[in-house]
């Protein structure tokens, strides 16, 4: 029987760095990581699917659901605590930051769901 290799797959830097212009967000071409993927998608065609595209926000449906009719309804609550966690981050960094952009509050928040998540798996699991 022959030995099943799997290629991992590798990040590319991506473009957004923080505050200090030293930190790169990494770019998951296909990800394993703790990163928000579930929330955010692993392509940026499925980030902008799900974004407001205004404020950092993510996009709900009516009673701030999740914008997609569920098939699994126990893996769509917590995408959707995940998906309300973001936004009310976004909110708050919005209202503490008025000048910042759009995509500044967006990855800001990203990056602390996803620190979040971390904690949660790492830290707690």
């Amino acid at each position: 029987m022959a030995a099943l290799v799997l290629k991992p797959w590798r990040s590319k830097p991506g473009s957004y760095v923080d505050d200090n212009g030293n930190h790169p967000v990494n770019t998951e071409l296909l990800t394993h990581w703790i990163d928000g993927s579930t929330v955010y998608g692993s392509t940026i065609e499925e980030q902008r699917a799900v974004r407001r595209g205004r404020n950092g926000l993510l996009k709900t449906s009516r009673g701030n659901m999740l914008p997609i009719n569920p098939e699994q309804p126990g893996l769509t609550t917590i995408h959707t605590l995940w998906l309300r966690e973001h936004n009310r981050i976004a909110r708050e960094l919005q209202q503490l930051n008025p000048q910042w952009s759009d995509e500044e509050v967006f990855q800001k928040t990203r990056r602390i769901v996803g620190e979040m998540k971390d904690n949660i798996f790492v830290n707690i699991f």
